[in-house]
């Protein structure tokens, strides 16, 4: 809530009075970690690195400022080369749930390697409990032996059952390419709208980021929901035209 509320202080209409900085929080300064600030003076629109706009202990940040509409632009353009596809997108989630057969044939292999040790344990068990029954072996050594067999199996028995919940995640969240087909077009079809409110919602959704250098240049980060293993980062020039 603490994080819902300071990003609604952050993209307030009253802080965006001549404009709207649809980029607003989603760039962070690589130099200083600050976000940058949307700003419009003489008639034309930046981002600045807010350690720049408002120094720190009396330290600007030196990032360079970045015109809104250009990078904005190339933001707006790198997302819809990544939806458009549909192979980037249809990719990327896959990636992010790991929703490959080969994943599920990893898991159903170790399940069944499991198993066949539980069964080899299980019949060590056996055959401690028939030499003790014809007292071929003292009790403090059948006491040792079961002990050990029992802990191996706990043991198996966990890890089958961690990997079954896996195998469960997967087969629970299976990939459905005309599910993720549909939810590719909704993001299009927003973003085509090009109303602020419907770019800064496909930007939220899909997670993206811009990080900005100092030297005008920048990476964008899409990072989808849930566990995110790796990030699609593509690098920009500041276009001539840009005053930095």
């Amino acid at each position: 809530m603490q994080q819902r509320l300071k990003a609604n202080r952050l993209c307030a209409k009253r802080n965006t009075r001549l404009r709207e900085y649809v980029l607003k929080g989603l760039i962070r300064c690589s130099a200083c970690g600050r976000t940058y600030i949307g700003v419009t003076r003489n008639g034309h629109s930046y981002y600045y690195c807010s350690a720049k706009w408002k120094p720190v202990n009396r330290e600007a940040c030196q990032s360079h400022e970045m015109g809104v509409t250009a990078v904005e632009d190339g933001a707006f353009q790198t997302v819809a080369e990544f939806l458009r596809g549909p192979q980037g997108f249809e990719n990327e989630i896959r990636h992010r749930y790991g929703l490959t057969e080969e994943s599920e044939a990893s898991l159903r292999r170790q399940i069944t390697n499991l198993e066949g040790e539980d069964q080899k344990e299980e019949e060590a068990e056996s055959r401690a409990f028939r030499l003790a029954a014809h007292a071929q072996v003292s009790e403090p050594v059948f006491q040792h032996e079961v002990g050990l067999i029992r802990a191996r199996r706990r043991w198996l028995e966990e890890e089958r059952c961690r990997l079954e919940n896996q195998l469960a995640d997967i087969e629970r969240l299976s990939f459905s390419p005309d599910a993720v087909e549909s939810l590719r077009r909704r993001f299009e079809e927003r973003l085509a709208r090009a109303t602020p409110e419907d770019r800064r919602f496909v930007l939220e959704s899909l997670g993206a980021k811009v990080i900005a250098y100092p030297d005008g240049t920048w990476d964008m980060e899409i990072e989808l929901p849930r566990h995110v293993q790796s990030n699609m980062q593509i690098k920009h020039s500041v276009p001539e035209s840009v005053s930095t």
